[in-house]
């Protein structure tokens, strides 16, 4: 009888979950067949980078004497922010730009890895300086924290291949439904009531909600049928689908929110100097060829934003 090994989510990446189903010969290490995205294996190269002499002369003298920029990020989220197996480098779009960040500043970054859920409590506490990791400025993280807009994100839905369920994002068929959400997510804080409210108008019972820590152990859940969905941010949920087309589909359109738009924000310590700093070089540093650059290693340059539309929320 054959086993085989299914491989969730980022396989080439080596952040992978392995269900065991019967294929004592199955070889478990990563393959390409020519159809999965190819994206970067590093971290992006800022050494050429220089300097923005004007965003480092608003940099509290704190900052300034320290030479860090510290930055806090959930290292699970391919291809956004995430690391490869046995290395504790931090790799994705996300620490790119932050190192890029950390360069037109003039600082170094030193990341720590964390639990998404605690990031915004760690910069109050003031163990962190920022997060760049997919932040939705929502009222309540606006009293907690400063933010400052720099990509274009977006919230999806990803099933089983071939949609069993017949699931759609904008419209009553979640509920009733069991739905991986992950804890302090815009998902789960926001997005998953007003849906909710929308069943609970129509007469139809909620969405069976599972808080799960990430989106690995999210996509292991759907493997094994005990959620019927994993709604999350669209660039991870894309390339768990696009790297495993035949286990997860991903729905199309992604959800259309309340109001608002998609774009996503850095998180920052509430009424610091910083803040200025950092929103005087994210704007002069998008729309740059190393933004793009940014992105694209990573397939996400439909993210890019105008400069115009940086600023704190």
């Amino acid at each position: 009888m054959k086993c085989r090994t299914l491989l969730i989510g980022a396989i080439s990446l080596g952040l992978v979950a392995g269900l065991t189903a019967c294929d004592p010969e199955a070889d478990a290490t990563k393959k390409d067949n020519g159809d999965s995205q190819q994206l970067a294996d590093d971290a992006m190269d800022e050494s050429d980078v220089e300097v923005d002499e004007e965003a480092v002369a608003l940099l509290p003298d704190e900052v300034k004497e320290r030479g860090t920029l510290r930055s806090a990020l959930d290292l699970h989220y391919p291809p956004t922010s995430f690391k490869n197996a046995g290395s504790n480098e931090a790799l994705g779009f996300n620490p790119d730009f932050t190192r890029l960040l950390g360069a037109r500043l003039g600082l170094d970054v030193e990341f720590s890895n964390v639990t998404f859920d605690t990031i915004i409590t760690g910069i109050e506490a003031g163990r962190y300086d920022i997060s760049a990791h997919n932040f939705t400025a929502t009222p309540e993280r606006l009293e907690a924290v400063d933010m400052v807009s720099y990509w274009n994100s977006g919230s999806s839905l990803v099933v089983l291949a071939g949609n069993p369920e017949n699931l759609d994002a904008n419209d009553l068929s979640l509920c009733g439904k069991t739905v991986a959400v992950h804890k302090g997510s815009t998902q789960a804080d926001k997005h998953l009531p007003d849906i909710n409210d929308k069943c609970e108008e129509a007469g139809e019972p909620p969405v069976d909600d599972v808080l799960l820590p990430e989106v690995q152990s999210s996509l292991t859940q759907l493997v094994s049928k005990r959620i019927d969905a994993v709604f999350a941010d669209t660039p991870q949920l894309a390339w768990a689908a696009a790297e495993q087309p035949d286990e997860f589909e991903l729905l199309n359109p992604q959800y259309k929110k309340k109001d608002g738009n998609n774009v996503v924000s850095l998180a920052l310590p509430k009424d610091s100097e910083l803040t200025e700093a950092v929103e005087v070089a994210t704007r002069n540093l998008v729309g740059t060829e190393d933004y793009t650059e940014a992105l694209s290693r990573w397939g996400l340059e439909s993210g890019a934003i105008d400069p115009s539309e940086v600023a704190k929320q």
